[in-house]
């Protein structure tokens, strides 16, 4: 679907940015960096000198776009920003959040071959605060978090809406609801199916059938509108309700008694729910497309209010697991990274979907194929960020030693380091024994200050 009121449609390289919270889109961006060097000449002397008065850090040179029918309108909330005094956030499209000021007054023009576009030259130079200081985590934390629940909540909304929407057209025939209802329960069958071979099945089956009862409390109501709002509610509910079962918790001011027996905790593992919503979103997916296969229950849909109620559930799980990324500990780039491709795949894939299925509902459709879009932009901010702050992994040829000499080279300056290294160096390579590295490539989480 081809929307021009999306630049990400229009022109997929473009990268979105924000200053004191205005957003714009980025084409380049380039900063300087490198060392303060003060050169002293000599009069008549053929000599100089030069002093190093530290480091610099910037400025970030942007040029930018403000696309859309409203351009005039973002380029005048753009204007009171950049005159805006002090410092503040520049959401770098790659490095994430700055703390920077205005270096010089920033170029905004226009031109009579370029409606609906305004470009922007603009200059930042970093103050050296942090903007992330104070706040908990490295690799699990998300820059602009809130940004990035909203429109995982306008992506919530939007498939709540739309399963109410089709469910509850005035002249749909008796048949037509109850496939609509049917494919409901082909998603609670595909759920029960998927929850049921993880190992947190003991904590989710419950979650599951307390949701299954609610569905058959609400479609035992007489009213057909009544039922679609019910129906809907609980269909775009459900995957928040599994994925509480994969968020920690902040721990009890009260501990278990003395008397009684300890029980095993139970961990939460937001990895395995996030994995667990993309896996049933893909069922969903593949039931929707018409797939035969045994491991998705239910038949293929022959309407498109059938097919309306898959798209909702599919991007309610999507949802879900993007948030639920948001309480990973990625512990590298190429961790992060891994992950920032599973969710871009699966919210493009709901938004080719939408797209194919447009003409059924064309104003629920579009709702959410915009949040999905919306979505997909504040991800690609979120994750650049995170995977700005993070180490990579690194591969080696094996050296003639085991793993405690491996880690004292590269964590050696810091010998707090050198023991997490090592259990590291076994856990990633699956070393039968720290003396022996083997005859294949050795993977390495490179440390910070690693040489």
């Amino acid at each position: 679907m081809l929307d021009f009121a999306n630049p990400s449609s229009l022109l997929p390289g473009l990268r979105p940015a924000a200053w004191r919270g205005v957003t714009f889109w980025v084409i380049d961006a380039s900063h300087t960096v490198g060392r303060r060097i003060h050169a002293t000449l000599y009069p008549g002397l053929d000599l100089k000198t030069h002093d190093d008065v530290g480091p610099i850090d910037g400025p970030f040179r942007i040029s930018g776009l403000v696309i859309g029918d409203d351009y005039v309108a973002k380029t005048k909330a753009l204007e009171a920003v950049f005159r805006a005094p002090g410092s503040g956030t520049f959401m770098h499209p790659w490095l994430g959040p700055v703390d920077c000021v205005l270096l010089r007054p920033a170029e905004i023009s226009f031109a009579s071959d370029e409606l609906r576009v305004a470009r922007i030259e603009c200059e930042f130079d970093p103050t050296g605060d942090d903007v992330l200081s104070g706040l908990p985590g490295i690799g699990g934390l998300f820059a602009s978090l809130s940004g990035l629940l909203g429109a995982i909540g306008g992506v919530i909304g939007a498939a709540v809406g739309l399963a109410s929407s089709v469910l509850s057209v005035v002249p749909m025939a008796l048949a037509i609801f109850s496939f609509g209802l049917g494919a409901i329960s082909t998603v609670f069958s595909i759920v029960d199916r998927v929850i049921g071979g993880v190992a947190q099945a003991a904590v989710l089956v419950p979650i599951a059938r307390a949701v299954a009862g609610d569905f058959k409390r609400a479609i035992a109501n007489g009213d057909r509108k009544i039922i679609a709002g019910a129906v809907a509610q609980i269909l775009g509910g459900y995957p928040a309700q599994l994925g509480g079962a994969f968020r920690p918790q902040p721990p009890a001011a009260l501990g278990p008694s003395s008397e009684a027996p300890a029980a095993k905790p139970y961990v939460p593992d937001p990895r395995a729910g996030a994995t667990l919503m993309f896996a049933i979103a893909g069922q969903i997916a593949a039931r929707a497309s018409g797939s035969v296969s045994a491991d998705v229950p239910g038949r293929s849909p022959v309407t498109a209010t059938e097919r309306l109620i898959y798209l909702a559930a599919e991007t309610a799980f999507v949802a879900e697991g993007i948030s639920l990324m948001a309480e990973i500990d990625f512990e590298s780039r190429q961790d992060a990274a891994a992950w920032q491709d599973k969710a871009e795949a699966a919210l493009a894939g709901a938004s080719s979907r939408a797209a194919g299925l447009a003409s059924d509902a064309p104003g629920g459709v579009a709702t959410l194929w915009q949040a999905l879009q919306e979505t997909g932009g504040r991800l690609a901010i979120d994750m650049s960020e995170v995977i700005g702050r993070l180490q990579p992994v690194i591969t080696i040829d094996p050296p003639r030693a085991g793993a405690w000499l491996l880690a004292q080279h590269y964590a050696g300056d810091d010998p707090r380091q050198v023991v997490p290294m090592l259990h590291d160096i076994v856990r990633r390579n699956r070393l039968r024994h720290p003396a022996i590295l083997g005859a294949g490539p050795i993977e390495v989480l490179k440390p910070e200050s690693g040489r």
